[in-house]
């Protein structure tokens, strides 16, 4: 305890010799003369709590300058354009005035962009549509890649609603692949998909692209003429250059919609009942030395139906997920559960209105709970359905039902959530969500309220209380969180408290540890940088945590200390030390060594960086070296990517962990590793390939993947899978061959 708070002292003394490099404001000043009443009336812990909270306050009231919003006015288009990406000679457009004057948000936050973007914003009586001239000075560095953030591409983001949180994002980029999202609260949801249609082509000038997005596509108010939130950005991979037409701070993107330009007198149709019905048909093989199912036979469907013009149900049956590919290989060197993200499209659609909780370490709801057992294992799923969407014009609903086989009998399990909130000015919002788990031998449930208040432009507070009920548990079934955020151009300040109970358990949903009171803040100071070297900006960055057992005992406490250089072109790189102090009073496993009860106090010195963003080649390494409980660990991780050209990409990475203990005369290697590739033949259709491989625990995983989609996630799909575990005896073995193809119906439309 004495080595930790010493260390936090040092924090504090680093934050008072850095705070001057700004010229200092008197609310700043007023700001650090209250810390130190604070300081000589609380424990260290809470004292550094305090200080960030207090620094969000003040900085924030400091710090409020006017957002500029662009504005234009909609065209009512005379005629319906040619969809053919050749946007120059097109009548319909010739006869328009575009929209320009775009601006950086990166490399130069609000400086022109660096070249010229012009795009026509129009509709007919059943669908926008949107034209892109992207002019190149050398159109030979057009960079195109089936990966999107690897790309030149242009996307538009359309708040219909008007609300300043949710809305839908469409991109594409020169050889007109299809993108589309929807946003919930500064969250993109890729997973979300529509009918659209987009064109590309290049040119002489650069490039050029036009979209069609029909109106009963989205969804929206009931007036016939309305105003939307509207922001339009371009990516010129070469330049490392992002440019939007509605200027966006330095700190944020165009995902923060509250801050998206206006487009007025948008002519909608009045919004018409759609049903799209979406059947499956799958054949394959399995051989499986975890489980009894020999093939791969199997039929199912999908529906969407658009119950109103803002609430939409999903209902599926015989749920299937072939195409989805293997989960990354990940080994715990630590006492607390590894969190595994979710990878089945029927789940990640809509998953941001159903999340509460700290992400990757206390949600209310997960839903690998459904239909995944606890060692990863997939369980059928027989259906269930979905209805998301809004019941009154801030009013957001969410449930859930499904049932899937039970890992624990042979009976079924029975999932139900449901999920309320309330949108309120300026990015808040107040919440509700309960969730049941019900099978034959047991039943669990969660109940919890959450919320968010946006203060200004820059600062946000988010929070939840829950409880849970299960028959595994009887008491201190709590769990709670306080989390500030201040983000500004030079600041950035984050301050957290985190409380989960012994009994907390909700059984559709994830923790990763109980018992635990998690307090904890973040210092960001970021120094702009003008020609010298290429270097962008330097950053400073302190994180200060502490973990007390319920027990009233310091279970883990950390300081991390960096520097942080960001050059113009993408190119980062950062030195740190960590120190960390944990104490053990339960042995627990460590790559088949246990480690022994006692408080340990280490260091790990952290050398790292990323390659440009403008190359062909990235990737990035780390390395760090320095105790770790009563050992030595040295760390090693490298991953790169290569762009062949439009069509081919490759990935490799690297993680090598070898660690030295006092009772072992040889070091632990823990080393896993991954090989990844990508052909597409066309916008709409690929080949994936990826291998996988777990040294310490003898895994092998090779997932390959052929993918001819249509829309809406709709297509052909060929996947092999193989899974192989060794033992000490032999090598359990799965193996999966599976052909899958699923068409999209427009009932209605």
């Amino acid at each position: 305890m004495i080595t930790i708070e010493g260390e936090i002292r040092t924090f504090l003394c680093m934050f008072q010799y850095n705070a001057p490099l700004r010229a200092p404001r008197p609310s700043f000043n007023r700001s650090v003369n209250s810390f130190r009443f604070v300081l000589r009336r609380h424990s260290m812990f809470e004292r550094i709590l305090a200080v960030l909270l207090t620094l969000s306050c003040s900085v924030t009231l400091a710090q409020t300058d006017p957002t500029f919003r662009a504005e234009t006015t909609a065209i009512a288009l005379s005629a319906k354009p040619e969809l053919d990406g050749k946007v120059r000679g097109d009548p319909v457009w010739e006869a328009e005035t575009p929209i320009s004057n775009f601006s950086q948000l990166r490399p130069e936050n609000g400086e022109p962009a660096s070249h010229l973007t012009e795009v026509y914003f129009g509709y007919t009586e059943s669908a926008l549509h949107i034209a892109f001239l992207c002019y190149e000075d050398d159109p030979s560095q057009i960079v195109v890649s089936s990966n999107g953030d690897l790309s030149d591409s242009v996307a538009i983001v359309l708040d219909t609603f008007l609300n300043g949180r949710t809305g839908f994002v469409f991109a594409t980029n020169p050889n007109g692949p299809l993108w589309d999202g929807a946003l919930s609260s500064g969250n993109t949801d890729w997973n979300w998909s529509t009918t659209w249609r987009v064109e590309s082509r290049r040119t002489p000038f650069g490039w050029s692209t036009e979209m069609e997005i029909p109106f009963s596509s989205l969804r929206y108010g009931h007036d016939k003429v309305q105003t939307w939130g509207v922001n339009i950005a371009r990516v010129t991979i070469a330049d490392n250059e992002i440019s939007y037409w509605s200027p966006v701070p330095a700190q944020f993107n165009m995902y923060r919609i509250d801050l998206a330009g206006r487009i007025h007198g948008i002519g909608v149709p009045a919004m018409n009942r759609s049903l799209r019905f979406t059947p499956y048909v799958r054949t394959g093989e399995v051989q499986s030395d975890f489980s009894d199912h020999d093939q791969g036979n199997d039929a199912g469907f999908d529906v969407k139906y658009s119950i109103t013009s803002r609430l939409t149900l999903d209902a599926t049956f015989n749920t299937d997920f072939a195409q989805v590919e293997s989960d990354q290989l990940q080994v715990n060197l630590g006492r607390y559960a590894l969190f595994f993200p979710e990878t089945r499209p029927f789940f990640l659609e809509n998953q941001a209105l159903f999340t509460v909780g700290v992400p990757w370490q206390t949600q209310l709801f997960h839903s690998r709970r459904i239909g995944i057992a606890p060692n990863g294992q997939r369980l059928r799923i027989d259906g269930g359905v979905r209805v998301t969407g809004k019941i009154a014009d801030q009013t957001n609903l969410g449930f859930l039902q499904m049932r899937s086989d039970s890992h624990a009998s042979d009976d079924k399990s029975d999932f139900t959530v449901l999920r309320l909130s309330r949108d309120l000015k300026n990015r808040s919002s107040v919440g509700f969500l309960g969730s049941r788990r019900r099978d034959n031998l047991s039943t669990g449930d969660t109940w919890g309220i959450n919320g968010s208040f946006g203060i200004g432009e820059r600062t946000d507070i988010h929070t939840f209380v829950a409880t849970t009920r299960s028959d595994a548990y009887s008491s201190d079934e709590h769990a709670f969180n306080v989390y500030v955020n201040h983000s500004s151009p030079t600041w950035k300040y984050q301050a957290w408290i985190h409380e989960v109970g012994k009994g907390f358990n909700p059984e559709v949903g994830f923790v990763s540890r109980r018992n635990m009171r998690t307090t904890g803040g973040v210092l960001r100071y970021t120094h702009a940088v003008d020609d010298f070297v290429g270097l962008k900006e330097w950053n400073q960055y302190y994180s200060v945590s502490m973990t007390r057992n319920l027990d009233g005992y310091l279970e883990n406490g950390g300081l991390h200390l960096e520097l942080w250089p960001v050059w113009d072109n993408g190119a980062d790189g950062w030195v740190a030390v960590d120190f960390q102090y944990e104490e053990v009073r339960d042995p627990f496993p460590v790559a088949g060594v246990l480690i022994p009860p006692g408080k340990y106090n280490t260091k790990q010195f952290v050398l790292a960086g990323n390659l440009p963003n403008t190359h062909r080649i990235r990737g990035g390494a780390f390395l760090s070296n320095g105790g770790f409980y009563n050992g030595k660990l040295l760390n090693t991780n490298a991953f790169f990517s290569y762009q062949q050209d439009e069509s081919l990409s490759f990935s490799v990475g690297y993680q090598h962990r070898r660690i030295g203990f006092p009772t072992l005369e040889k070091d632990v290697t823990v080393a896993n590793g991954n090989v990844g590739f990508a052909y597409s033949f066309t916008p709409q259709s690929g080949i994936f390939g990826q291998l996988q491989r777990n040294r310490i625990d003898d895994i092998w995983s090779v997932n390959l993947r052929y993918r001819w989609q249509r829309n809406a996630n709709s297509g052909l799909y060929i996947v092999y899978s193989y899974f192989g575990l060794g033992t000490d005896d032999d090598t359990l073995e799965h193996q999966e061959f599976v052909v899958k193809y699923s068409h999209a119906f427009d009932v209605l439309n």
